[in-house]
């Protein structure tokens, strides 16, 4: 606002100062003008002089020349008049010769001549300088319209400067928040308008520098992430291969009680590690939980600092710069979102194949258990026949202290008895009697 008034107080002076030049150009091309009036109508009338000089002295040569010729009375008075008109111009007295007017004719004649070439050339020069006085006029003239066009603009000048007064104050008010949002101190006068501007830039640096190293650990974790869903995707595998194992060794178990002992003793190892799978997935969930909530986190610090991003682009381009980081920090949430949800798709398929796996162990352990009971069953019935054919063989039977190859050799010499000729003999005749 100061400087547009001090440039209208410049141009109005200026303006001034021209009106004031034009009159004083406007004086001298009069005097000039006149001047050359004068000049003009001298340079004709010595003309007109030098005529007359010269045709008087060419009738003076000829009258000399030729001395016998004969003049009128008339032409005689005319000559007089002419010799009189010399004399009186020259200021010379009547004593003096004819020859001698003539002589001081030539050298007035020469001297006029003279003259009026000086005349001629200041002639010239004032002709310069009128053209130079014209052309000032006219760009006077031209001075003339520039002031009528600029005394015309004058309102809308104003009306400029007061949409700029309006616009600078919400400039201010604009600037003055966004320092409140960056939490910088406010700015009092004009001059601290340059600091504050380069403290915004450089606070807004450094939230895109910090949303950098964000998304840069977000990457990091992301990664850690990953290498541990390929790590349990592996042991996800080496557990399908112990199943398979499990399955085969439950094949091969089906014979025999070692067999079955070896089979509980595997299924034994992998419920610890279905155990131990489930806390594993228990700390996987709690991980991508927290790391839902640290993403849901940083997209509303995206948001924030985007809205304040967005808010100074009409400052300077690096806010918006720092925008368009912040949109791309954005995406760069949104696919670490996607990419949670792959994680999170992954896990439930993986809770589901492992539940699944786990439940198909289950049956198997039950079945297997059930398979246990009865070889257990088997062996407590073959426990008791083995204690009362110890006991029929009056054997000791308390906690297995008798060999069952003993036992076999005395049912071996029982039979051998039996089968003597003897005995058959009394079982013959005990049902004769």
């Amino acid at each position: 606002m100061k400087q547009t008034r001090k440039e209208l107080d410049e141009q109005r002076e200026a303006r001034t100062e021209l009106a004031l030049e034009k009159r004083g150009l406007q004086e001298g091309v009069e005097k000039l003008t006149s001047a050359l009036e004068r000049a003009h109508l001298e340079a004709k009338r010595r003309e007109s002089r030098f005529r007359r000089l010269s045709d008087a002295t060419h009738t003076n040569t000829a009258v000399d020349v030729d001395s016998e010729s004969l003049i009128t009375s008339l032409e005689h008075r005319a000559l007089q008049e002419f010799l009189h008109f010399i004399r009186h111009h020259l200021k010379c007295g009547e004593e003096q010769s004819m020859r001698k007017l003539l002589v001081y004719t030539k050298d007035d004649i020469v001297k006029r001549e003279e003259e009026l070439k000086l005349v001629k050339s200041e002639l010239r020069d004032l002709e310069i300088q009128v053209k130079a006085h014209r052309e000032k006029l006219a760009s006077l003239s031209l001075m003339k319209d520039e002031k009528v066009t600029l005394a015309g603009a004058i309102p809308n000048s104003e009306l400029t400067i007061k949409k700029l007064q309006i616009e600078q104050n919400n400039f201010r008010q604009w600037i003055s928040k966004l320092a409140d949002q960056l939490k910088l101190e406010n700015v009092e006068s004009e001059r601290e308008y340059p600091l504050l501007m380069d403290a915004i830039a450089v606070r807004m640096k450094s939230l895109v520098s910090n949303e950098s190293e964000k998304i840069t650990t977000q990457r990091s974790r992301l990664a850690q992430l990953q290498q541990q869903n390929r790590e349990l995707r592996e042991r996800n595998d080496a557990l399908e291969v112990q199943l398979t194992l499990l399955r085969r060794r439950l094949a091969d178990l089906e014979g025999g009680e070692a067999e079955a002992r070896k089979h509980l003793a595997s299924a034994a190892a992998t419920d610890r590690e279905h155990k131990r799978l489930t806390k594993q997935l228990k700390r996987t969930r709690t991980e991508v939980y927290t790391l839902q909530a640290e993403n849901a986190r940083l997209k509303n610090e995206a948001i924030s600092d985007s809205q304040s991003a967005l808010a100074a682009v009409g400052t300077n381009a690096l806010l918006h710069a720092a925008e368009s980081r912040a949109k791309e920090l954005q995406v760069q949430c949104k696919q670490l979102e996607n990419e949670a949800q792959s994680l999170r798709r992954d896990k439930l398929q993986m809770e589901t194949a492992s539940n699944l796996t786990v439940r198909n162990m289950q049956q198997q352990i039950t079945s297997l258990e059930g398979e246990l009971d009865s070889v257990r069953r088997s062996e407590a019935q073959l426990l008791e026949f083995r204690s009362v054919v110890a006991r029929l063989l009056n054997l000791k039977c308390d906690y297995l202290c008798v060999p069952d190859f003993e036992i076999v050799h005395r049912l071996e010499q029982v039979v051998l008895a039996l089968d003597s000729p003897g005995i058959q003999e009394l079982h013959k005749s005990t049902p004769l009697e």
